[in-house]
């Protein structure tokens, strides 16, 4: 186990997330990743060993504490000093991409604003690691919501 940002994550999953944003090309050598690896273009996390590496992590973090949803995930990839729009209210981020993606959060709709990790997905429903669902400040992984839901008002990708 790896300890990031006080939370525990297996460490098979922290070697495939840094290789996936600091090495992209040796991730795509590797299948961990899939896709076009440039300047401008975006990698998506979509091969079944990705995928299973963020199961695991959910299942890891299940009835944790994770705090607020916007903490939890800023705490999670270290962003609230590098990337500044993604920060306060949930419901005040603005979205940066409409294609959902594993290792992305989708941005929700409700009586309050709300945010959540994509950690799985497929053609119809996407699986989610989120804290402070239930106003309990606690991990809760495994909600499904359909892609086409009229609660997703977009996408946040790092």
């Amino acid at each position: 186990m790896v300890y990031l940002g006080g939370m525990k994550i297996p460490l098979s999953f922290f070697v495939a997330v840094v290789m996936i944003c600091f090495a992209p090309s040796l991730a795509l050598s590797q299948g961990l990743i899939e896709g076009e690896v440039g300047s401008n273009q975006t990698v998506l996390i979509q091969t079944s060993f990705a995928q299973q590496n963020w199961i695991e992590l959910g299942r890891s973090l299940q009835g944790t504490y994770g705090g607020q949803c916007v903490a939890f995930i800023q705490r999670f990839y270290g962003s609230y000093f590098k990337d500044p729009s993604f920060r306060g209210y949930a419901g005040d981020i603005q979205s940066n991409s409409q294609i959902a993606a594993i290792g992305e959060a989708v941005l929700l709709t409700g009586k309050v604003g709300h945010t959540a990790l994509i950690v799985g997905m497929d053609e119809k429903y996407l699986t989610l690691l989120e804290s402070n669902l239930r106003f309990d400040e606690r991990v809760t992984y495994g909600r499904r919501i359909e892609r086409g839901s009229p609660k997703i008002r977009g996408y946040f990708r790092f």
